[in-house]
């Protein structure tokens, strides 16, 4: 059962950077891929509230041991306000780690993409049923963090347009948003498969060092729902492109069924 509790906390003026970057990001590729929406999940770090407490590293746990992560809803934007219900309904619940492609990007420590998020039970994404309502289908999610922030996470899930079916297109249209995350971010990179502790060891991928960058390659995690992590060039270190002397690396292109 989903506690109902609502995330607050005093956010330092670094963090508050990092999220204003990240709604400036959010916005620019929203409108630029023509996509509904955009949000930005991060780890509750409210205390003691609703049976859900802080771990070590500032992250908060069920009673059960499980991750807890929640929208911040100011770092979201929503291009299609037909769409506004479906992040109002965000808002009031939160996923567990590995639950949906925002709870399965931070467990894998790999970008996350689901060709229809509507075939999920309401055990694997208590959201599934929401994302029916407003029609929405494919979705990626990546977890980056901040120069400003340090070790603080924060896991961005794109939507795909609700037109946007066919497995071709939906590459091109993840190629065309990786290339524009690496334009655009400043201070936003990927997270280095080093400093996440218990990564999980089917899922990890296998690293290569390049210009101080990390860029996944190899392994592809897939399941029953047509779901999988991206390797290979699809997202590459959105750190990258503001590195002197470092070109933009082209975008190898990937099959996803």
């Amino acid at each position: 059962m989903n506690v109902p509790f609502v995330c607050l906390q005093f956010y330092t003026e670094n963090q508050k950077f990092a999220f204003t970057e990240i709604l400036d990001v959010l916005r620019a590729i929203c409108h630029a891929h023509m996509l509904p929406l955009a949000l930005t999940w991060v780890p509750t770090s409210n205390g003691i509230d609703g049976g859900y407490v802080v771990g070590k590293d500032g992250a908060s746990f069920s009673q059960s041991g499980k991750t807890i992560i929640c929208i911040h809803e100011s770092a979201c934007y929503v291009n299609d306000g037909k769409m506004q219900g479906f992040l109002q309904a965000c808002a009031r619940r939160h996923l567990e780690k590995g639950q949906g492609i925002a709870g399965r990007a931070l467990k894998s420590n790999l970008p996350f993409f689901s060709p229809d998020i509507r075939e999920y039970s309401i055990e694997d994404y208590p959201l599934a049923h929401h994302a029916r309502k407003f029609s929405l289908h494919a979705a990626v999610a990546i977890r980056l963090r901040s120069t400003y922030t340090g070790n603080d996470d924060y896991i961005l899930e794109f939507f795909l347009p609700v037109s946007c079916k066919g497995s071709g297109e939906q590459q091109i249209l993840l190629n065309n948003l990786s290339s524009t995350m690496q334009r655009i971010c400043k201070s936003l990179r990927t997270v280095y498969e080093a400093e996440v502790d218990n990564v999980n060891a089917g899922t990890a991928a296998v690293f290569r060092k390049n210009n101080e960058s990390c860029l996944p390659t190899g392994h592809t995690e897939s399941s029953s729902h047509g779901d999988q992590s991206i390797t290979g060039a699809s997202f590459e270190d959105t750190s990258l492109a503001n590195k002197p002397g470092v070109m933009e690396p082209e975008l190898a292109e990937q099959v996803l069924y």
